[in-house]
C-alpha cells in the first residue's frame, strides 16, 4: 500500500511538472542560480565544477550550470548569462513511469527513433524546452520514462551567444552537452543522444573537446576525446567525417564538451 500510494503521489507530481515548461521544482533553465537551486533542493550529494547531482527517494537530478564570463569563453559558456546560472536539468526516475502517465499532452512534441536501438525514441518539444528519452516496449505498447531534460526554452533563443556570429566561427556555438568525471554508461548515453542529433541533421559535424587537471598529464584529454570519438565511429556508426576529437587544454577538473556545429566551421584552435 505504501509503495502504491508514493506511486501515485510521484505520477501526480511528475505530471504537474511536465506542464510547467522547463520549470522542475520552481528552477528554471537561464533563470535561477545556483543559490535557488540549494534554496529548493538542499545541499547535493555530489558536486562538480558545473554540475549538482541529487538522488531523492524517487528520481535522480543532475543540474548544470553556466561557467561563466557570459559568452566570454564560446566554449565554456553557451549562453549569455552569469557563472552558476541553470542552463539544464535532467530528472531520471528510479521506477517505471510510463510516459502516457507523466506527459498527459504530447502535442507539439517532435518524436523521433534512435536508429540504432528501436526500443528507445525521444519526444522533444523546443517551445517549451522539455525532453523526454522513453524505453519502448513494442509488445505491450508501452513508452517507459528514462529521463526528462529541462532546457531553455525557443524564447530562449535571444540568449544565445552565437546569436550574432557567424556560422563559421565555431567559438558562438554553446555546448550540446557537458560532462566530466561520470560512469561509462551515462557517458554513452549522453554520447548515444549526441549521435541521434548528428543522425537527424546531416549537414551538422561533430567536435569533441576534452580537458584535463594541472596535475594530470596532457596527452590524457587528447586519450578521453579519442575515445568518445571511437564509441560513436564504432557503436555509434557515425562516418568518421562527421566527428573530430581534439585536447582543449586544462581546468580544475577534468571536462568533456560535446558540439554541434555545421560542416563547414573550423574546429577551434587551442
Amino acid at each position: 500500500m505504501t509503495r502504491q500510494f508514493l506511486l501515485c503521489v510521484l505520477l501526480i507530481f511528475w505530471s504537474c511538472v511536465s506542464l510547467s515548461a522547463a520549470e522542475w521544482r520552481g528552477i528554471t533553465p537561464l533563470h535561477s542560480s545556483k543559490t535557488d537551486v540549494v534554496r529548493l533542493l538542499g545541499n547535493p550529494k555530489t558536486e562538480g565544477k558545473y554540475v549538482s547531482s541529487y538522488e531523492f527517494e524517487n528520481e535522480f537530478v543532475d543540474v548544470y550550470y553556466a561557467s561563466g564570463p557570459p559568452c566570454g569563453d564560446g566554449l565554456t559558456n553557451g549562453w549569455r548569462v552569469p557563472r552558476d546560472i541553470v542552463t539544464s536539468i535532467r530528472v531520471t526516475p528510479k521506477i517505471e513511469l510510463t510516459l502516457d502517465s507523466v506527459a498527459k499532452d504530447l502535442i507539439g512534441y517532435r518524436r523521433s527513433t534512435d536508429p540504432t536501438n528501436v526500443k528507445r525514441a525521444y519526444y522533444v518539444d523546443d517551445e517549451r524546452g522539455v525532453h523526454y528519452t522513453v524505453r519502448v516496449d513494442s509488445q505491450a505498447s508501452i513508452q517507459y520514462v528514462m529521463s526528462v531534460d529541462y532546457l531553455p526554452t525557443r524564447n530562449d533563443d535571444r540568449l544565445r551567444c552565437f546569436a550574432n556570429r557567424s556560422l563559421g566561427d565555431t567559438s558562438g556555438f554553446p555546448p550540446f552537452e557537458t560532462y566530466g568525471s561520470v560512469s561509462l554508461t551515462k557517458r554513452n548515453t549522453i554520447l548515444d543522444n549526441f549521435a541521434i542529433q548528428l543522425e537527424r541533421d546531416k549537414e551538422l559535424k561533430g567536435i569533441i573537446v576534452a580537458y584535463t587537471t594541472r596535475q594530470t598529464r596532457a596527452h590524457v584529454a587528447l586519450r578521453l576525446a579519442q575515445s568518445a570519438r571511437k564509441y560513436l565511429l564504432v557503436t555509434r556508426r557515425v562516418k568518421s567525417n562527421r566527428i573530430v576529437a581534439m585536447a582543449g587544454g586544462r581546468r580544475e577538473e577534468v571536462m568533456v564538451e560535446l558540439y554541434l556545429v555545421p560542416r563547414g566551421a573550423a574546429a577551434p584552435s587551442r
